[in-house]
């Protein structure tokens, strides 16, 4: 009986892991920045935040590469963008280094007010991408 248990338990964790591995390498290209850094999103894997389907809020999972830096080379970001207000705030951030291993990991103060969306920047790519607006 333990042996089907531990048998199940693993075969249970080994979908879990393929399939967030597969579900987390999902990534589409939103914007490259005048630098050469490209943004990405992470695909299918947003969502809408109080007040139901007709919710003005989204959050999401986004993945900057900078262009060539010695520091760390992606940043994942959760982003909670107010689509009427077109303003949006980080709500958490973490620096990876190749092997994706975590070199730093932040959350954001809730009391930190939203940023306006900036046309032409990452953020405007950010607020198109969790509202809809192409």
């Amino acid at each position: 009986m333990k042996r089907l248990l531990k048998t199940v338990t693993l075969s249970v964790l080994v979908v879990l892991v393929l399939s967030s591995t597969a579900h987390a390498s999902e990534w589409v290209k939103i914007f490259y920045s005048g630098d050469g850094g490209v943004f990405y999103a992470q695909k299918n894997a947003f969502q809408k935040v109080g007040l139901g389907s007709a919710s003005p809020i989204r959050e999401g999972e986004f993945k900057l590469v900078p262009p060539k830096n010695p520091d760390f080379a992606y940043m994942l970001a959760l982003y909670r963008v107010d689509c009427r207000q077109r303003t949006l705030m980080a709500l958490s951030a973490s620096l990876h280094a190749r092997d994706g291993s975590v070199i730093e990991s932040d959350g954001v103060d809730e009391n930190t007010p939203p940023a306006p969306v900036e046309p032409g920047t990452g953020s405007e790519a950010v607020y198109h991408y969790l509202c809809g607006h192409y």
